[in-house]
């Protein structure tokens, strides 16, 4: 059949318009994975009036190689934001919706810096200056700590980004410095990119104080320990065990509500949501059915907050961003619903997400389809999913091939090493779930429920590779499918137009 040229805008528009849906706690866990890590006390006095934070920070950190460490080095990601970077927080394609007051520039600026309360050297690093170098004044043996001290003042763009205020939401997201995993003989640089989630660290503990005007709540990663109010100013202490991460939203416009989920409390907060109580509800029938399909939720509190987000969501251990902007409500649900996937994929399991981008997005949307296909009363099938998701695939190659004269769709890449946004997309979240759909083909649905588990089970807590997630598939389904994985990874499985049968997969 001939191929009808189309336009190049059609490719941006497929990305915008199409739905990514193709588009106590377990204490077991907390004491296991809050032993001998990292520990981040941080103090933060938020001005929202100007739009500032005054922060700060003492990382007592582990060294947790097996060689002398000289220095340690930490991301900046604040610095991405700032005037005249390389690489930019956002693409062209999304400038004038993530700055809709017009361009604006923030960052980060270390005024004070002390390695076991001794002043010391700290080196810039990266095109856009977001990799601090910290050097030690004495040598760091293995499993031996160093109290890394910073005093820090930040500066918020006017953006609708993780990072940064709009007009509701005021997002501290990827905001202090964070150490940078250690492996293969160095610390992991890897610089802020558009593309994706460039992010990549280790489980650690956090005790951070907030002060903040008392008309301003706080949604944030962890639960609150102590709370007091002083001449207007309200003081918020909060403590998260074994996180990969720390975020904080804070808005004088927030209503909430909550519901408990076996040992987990779901809080959501929320402004111009028209339908709060089903939102609420859907999170609660996420976090039940993962719970089920995956293994239990670790921790004791989960923050779904209503934000100013220039994309769907975003995901930060216990709080997930629901952007204001999305114009159907079956999407801000779709958007709730893969964001709270992602507290298994990403949270407890973490991995390398500049690198293997696909290796947390792909799960996480093939886990969002296993969401519905288990709550029908969504009204959306598993295998309605996986149709939209073929064909919606299938469209973006023809379409690549079409302009480009050819398409590049090889899946362990970097992100800097996608050329668009809808490549990233197409490739990591939509290539990805189809790559997950194909193994339940070959072993069967319980045996893919049951790899599902193990995996969660096996590598909770850590960080993966995709090598690791293969062997764990192989391990549970006693089936050889590194060729199988690779043909998908690689980009020599040919994925074509096909209709999928009603009902569900069934064990081979």
């Amino acid at each position: 059949m001939k191929k009808i040229r189309k336009p190049i805008i059609f490719v941006l528009s497929l990305f915008v318009l199409c739905p990514i849906f193709l588009s106590g706690c377990n204490t077991n866990f907390v004491l296991k994975f809050s032993k001998d890590v990292d520990e981040y006390a941080i103090e933060l006095f938020i001005d929202e009036v100007n739009h500032k934070v005054s922060a700060s920070q003492t990382t007592s950190y582990i060294n947790k190689t097996d060689t002398t460490l000289n220095n340690v080095c930490f991301h900046l990601y604040a610095n991405s934001f700032s005037k005249g970077v390389a690489n930019k927080p956002v693409s062209p394609l999304y400038e004038a919706k993530a700055y809709p007051n017009g361009e604006s520039f923030g960052g980060i600026q270390i005024t004070l810096l002390k390695v076991n309360g001794n002043v010391t050297e700290q080196t810039l690093e990266g095109i856009d200056k977001t990799i601090l170098n910290v050097k030690l004044l004495n040598e760091l043996f293995p499993n031996e700590r160093v109290d890394i001290y910073f005093e820090y003042e930040i500066t918020l763009p006017n953006i609708n980004h993780r990072f940064g205020y709009g007009n509701n939401t005021i997002n501290l997201g990827n905001f202090y410095p964070i150490a940078c995993v250690y492996e293969n003989g160095g610390f992991n640089k890897s610089e802020y990119h558009h593309n994706g989630d460039p992010f990549y660290s280790n489980i650690s503990n956090y005790k951070v104080t907030v002060t903040n005007n008392e008309n301003y709540t706080i949604a944030s990663t962890g639960h609150i320990i102590n709370n007091s109010v002083n001449n207007h100013e309200k003081t918020t202490v909060l403590e998260a065990k074994a996180v990969r991460d720390f975020a904080i939203v804070v808005s004088n416009k927030f209503n909430t509500l909550s519901q408990k989920v076996g040992d987990t409390n779901i809080n959501y907060y929320y402004y111009n949501d028209a339908n709060p109580e089903q939102s609420l509800q859907t999170s609660v029938d996420a976090l039940n059915t993962f719970n089920q399909l995956i293994g239990k939720y670790p921790y004791s509190n989960l923050a779904v907050v209503e934000a100013n987000f220039v994309h769907g969501g975003m995901e930060f251990p216990n709080l997930v961003m629901i952007s204001d902007c999305l114009e159907k409500y079956q999407d801000y649900q779709n958007t709730i619903v893969h964001e709270i996937a992602h507290q298994w994929w990403y949270g407890v399991v973490g991995n390398n997400e500049y690198n293997y981008g696909w290796l947390d997005e792909g799960l996480t949307e093939y886990t969002t389809a296993l969401f519905y296909e288990h709550n029908a009363s969504y009204g959306l099938t598993y295998n309605e999913i996986m149709q939209n998701a073929n064909s919606s695939y299938c469209l973006f190659v023809e379409v690549y091939e079409d302009i480009f004269g050819e398409v590049d769709t090889t899946m362990n890449r970097k992100l800097d090493e996608f050329n668009t946004e809808p490549e990233y997309v197409y490739i990591s979240y939509v290539k990805g779930m189809l790559l997950f759909d194909s193994i339940r083909e070959i072993i069967g649905e319980k045996t893919f429920l049951r790899c599902l588990k193990n995996y969660y089970r096996t590598y909770q807590g850590k960080n993966v590779s995709p090598d690791r997630l293969i062997k764990s598939f192989e391990t549970t389904s006693l089936r050889s499918l590194e060729s199988i994985f690779n043909s998908w990874i690689d980009g020599s499985v040919v994925v074509a137009p096909k209709e999928i049968k009603n009902g569900t997969q069934s064990d081979l």
